[in-house]
């Protein structure tokens, strides 16, 4: 028998209060809003839409996009810092591109502004002094371009390092803007 979408997220309040308790408590103050759910999970958005959804200039964006796991989730909302990693970890300019991510293990979407008096992420991560001439550019795709935070991406993960840098001084704010959880059993 097909839940109903209250009976959906009764269920999941219910099972997983303990393991998603920050997506619980954006639902239950209406931050996060019903989206749809089918036998194995429920997805989310946030009452207040993505800032960027289609492509946006890297030389002029102030909102970048990430699709991450529930456990990088985990860690940015203890932590304020993403997780390093070895692979490319990338950061969008619009939300559309990192929707194309989101999936049961790549489950939350997270956006990042840059504070009004801050330089622009593109200037910031053009800056970084690699000691090796000039730096290559953001990686041409997403329809405006992305940089790579981790240890494949843009300089080896010192654009994620200053990145992590700019969240600890919050130069950089965030939020949860989508999430696909699990349908407990």
């Amino acid at each position: 028998m097909k839940l109903t979408p209250k009976e959906a997220i009764d269920k999941l309040i219910a099972k997983s209060a303990n393991k998603f308790e920050h997506e619980i408590y954006l639902i239950r103050r209406g931050r996060l809003e019903y989206v749809h759910h089918n036998n194995n999970s429920i997805q989310f958005k946030s009452n207040v839409p993505p800032k960027q959804t289609t492509g946006k200039d890297v030389n002029e964006a102030k909102q970048w996009y990430r699709c991450m796991s529930q456990s990088d989730f985990l860690h940015l909302k203890r932590r304020d810092v993403l997780l390093g990693g070895e692979s490319y970890g990338g950061i969008a300019t619009n939300f559309d591109y990192a929707s194309s991510y989101f999936s049961d293990t790549n489950s939350h979407i997270v956006e990042f502004e840059t504070i009004a008096d801050s330089p622009l992420l593109y200037h910031t991560f053009l800056g970084l002094n690699t000691g090796k001439g000039t730096p290559a550019g953001p990686k041409g795709e997403g329809d405006g371009g992305t940089f790579g935070l981790g240890k494949t991406g843009y300089l080896g993960g010192k654009a994620g390092d200053k990145f992590n840098e700019l969240l600890e001084r919050t130069q950089i704010t965030w939020r949860l803007v989508a999430c696909k959880l699990p349908l407990p059993a």
